[in-house]
């Protein structure tokens, strides 16, 4: 009941908009490189708690991210895995409060 206290970004809508809306193959470059593979398949369970994707407005991460999370997804053999993501919008500004991030991420 607590965590339904917690203010959180409407990530999951927006990831499935957003995974709705991909063009097929776009993006598969980056789960073929190396580092990525590397990444994911890595047994060091410290190495694959986090990735992180960056870079300027509109340049295709929330796509990318999308991606991502849908070959995480696929790859659960059961166990005890979360998958935590956040999508935050340059444009929604001021409205994206660490609380918001924080809440969304512990949700």
């Amino acid at each position: 009941q607590i965590l339904e206290w917690l203010p959180q970004l409407p990530s999951r809508e927006r990831y499935q908009a957003v995974r709705d809306s991909r063009v097929d193959g776009v993006g598969d470059w980056l789960l073929e490189d190396e580092k990525f593979s590397t990444w994911h398949t890595s047994e060091d369970q410290a190495a694959k708690r986090v990735i992180l994707c960056y870079g300027d407005p509109g340049v295709g991460k929330t796509y990318i991210s999308s991606l991502v999370i849908d070959k995480l997804w696929r790859n659960i053999d059961g166990g005890n895995v979360a998958i935590a993501y956040v999508y935050c919008d340059y444009s929604a500004g001021n409205a994206q409060t660490t609380s918001k991030v924080l809440g969304s991420v512990l949700r």
